[in-house]
């Protein structure tokens, strides 16, 4: 895929330079490989690739025909909003503003407009109030609405599915307490939630509750499968969220829920209280 991409590139005129998720033209522009990736696993097989991978390169040019003009101040207050990123160190050396709130994942500024996205970058952030501008895009991610939530239940185990059309769906789990105010005020634990992003689109929350296995295992269940079918995957992993930070339990799609050997020592003893069990 890659490979295609980079040839598609230079068909149209530009040299790339090939990362693990991104390519980079000789002119400054970023094209991340996500979702082109989704894009040919639902084509129907390999054989079709270069055809999606063609199409995708018309797409992005047509949109982007030139490296963008940094957004100035004016413009980064019109269409900022908080998102939920995944960054690796290389990435979060150009992004220092982004907070890490664990499992790979930030709390980062980002300019909307229309349906397309753009990270904002340290530079565009120079001179600009910065603290204000988290408060507005905190505010924006709070006003967009999931077009449906769906409330699972098993025994005494409850899972929330929030789904939505926009891209900043699964990014509400950086308000997740006002989210869970306005969706369900009934429910408030002290033990944290278990939580997925499998794609921008749809966040899973459930409570911990002595039900926890059951949630546990509807969230391997919709996490694995949402993240292999969805046209924007983030992560199949199911995260236990407490106190603003989430700690990623296993890989849901890997068979045998085999949880992470740095899950923390306190998640262990949570999930221990809420089976009953004498120790963790």
């Amino acid at each position: 895929m890659r490979s295609l991409t980079r040839t598609a590139l230079a068909e149209r005129g530009l040299e790339a330079v090939v990362h693990a998720d991104h390519l980079v033209t000789v002119d400054g522009r970023q094209f991340g490989l996500t979702t082109l990736g989704s894009l040919c696993r639902r084509s129907g097989g390999s054989e079709r690739w270069a055809e999606v991978v063609s199409r995708w390169v018309d797409d992005l040019l047509t949109n982007f025909p030139a490296e963008p003009a940094p957004l100035t101040p004016d413009q980064i207050r019109a269409g900022v909003h908080l998102r939920l990123v995944q960054l690796d160190a290389e990435k979060a050396r150009w992004y220092r503003h982004a907070r890490p709130i664990g499992g790979g994942f930030h709390e980062m500024l980002v300019h909307k407009d229309g349906d397309y996205v753009r990270w904002i970058s340290d530079r565009e952030l120079e001179g600009v109030d910065v603290a204000g501008t988290h408060a507005l895009g905190r505010q924006r991610l709070l006003e967009i609405e999931p077009d449906d939530v769906e409330v699972l239940t098993k025994r005494d185990g409850v899972t929330m599915c929030i789904r939505g059309r926009s891209g900043f769906v699964a990014s509400k789990l950086l308000v997740l307490p006002e989210l869970l105010h306005q969706i369900a005020p009934q429910f408030e634990f002290s033990d944290g939630h278990l939580v997925a992003v499998p794609s921008r689109h749809e966040l899973v929350v459930a409570p911990v509750t002595p039900a926890v296995d059951d949630c546990l295992e509807a969230l391997e269940l919709i996490a694995g499968y949402d993240y292999a079918h969805d046209h924007a995957p983030i992560s199949p992993r199911v995260h236990w969220w407490h106190e603003g930070r989430i700690h990623p339990l296993f890989d849901a799609s890997v068979p045998g829920r085999t949880f992470f050997p740095d899950v923390p020592a306190e998640f262990r003893a949570t999930l221990a209280r809420n089976r009953g069990e004498g120790a963790a």
